[in-house]
């Protein structure tokens, strides 16, 4: 079974700006799972364990512009499936090679769907399968990769490398 993960701002998630709120905020949707071409990006891993999820972590931050503490969900494809959501595979946008190819995208979204999306996050957030990552750690792990010649250094964003060398 394979298993996914996405970036997000946790605390958006949990704000209950409104009263009697049933889900999360329109600040939650539109910046964590803001779409294109209404796909939305994810990152495939094989096995729900911590070096896994690190390598999506660093495919995340190798992709950005910018290296600051952020939150992960994670969640299997049967997730996906029961929500009627469906994933293609598109090569990532990322400088750390070895994961360009586990790059998914969430295809042929809508109001609907996307509200599917929604609902599968806040349970991650829920049943505590969110995970946050400091920018110590990540940092951390970017420099472990560039060490082990997994990213051309080269090919982050200058934003990332003047993190990365203070």
């Amino acid at each position: 079974m394979s298993f996914y993960v996405r970036k997000i701002e946790k605390g958006k998630w949990l704000k209950k700006d409104l009263p009697e709120q049933e889900g999360p905020s329109a600040d939650a949707i539109t910046n964590c799972i803001r779409t294109k071409n209404n796909k939305l990006s994810l990152w495939e891993i094989n096995d729900d364990d911590d070096n896994d999820i690190e390598n999506a972590v660093i495919a995340i931050a190798a992709a950005g512009d910018h290296l600051d503490t952020f939150d992960i969900v994670r969640f299997n494809e049967i997730a996906l499936s029961e929500k009627g959501l469906s994933t293609e595979t598109n090569p990532g946008k990322t400088s750390y090679k070895c994961m360009v190819s586990n790059h998914r995208d969430i295809v042929n979204l809508d109001y609907k769907k996307l509200g599917k999306v929604s609902e599968i996050i806040m349970d991650e957030i829920t049943n505590n399968r969110d995970k946050r990552f400091t920018f110590p750690k990540i940092k951390e792990l970017l420099l472990n990769a560039i060490s082990e010649g997994k990213i051309n250094q080269d090919e982050l964003s200058p934003f990332i490398l003047e993190k990365l060398i203070t």
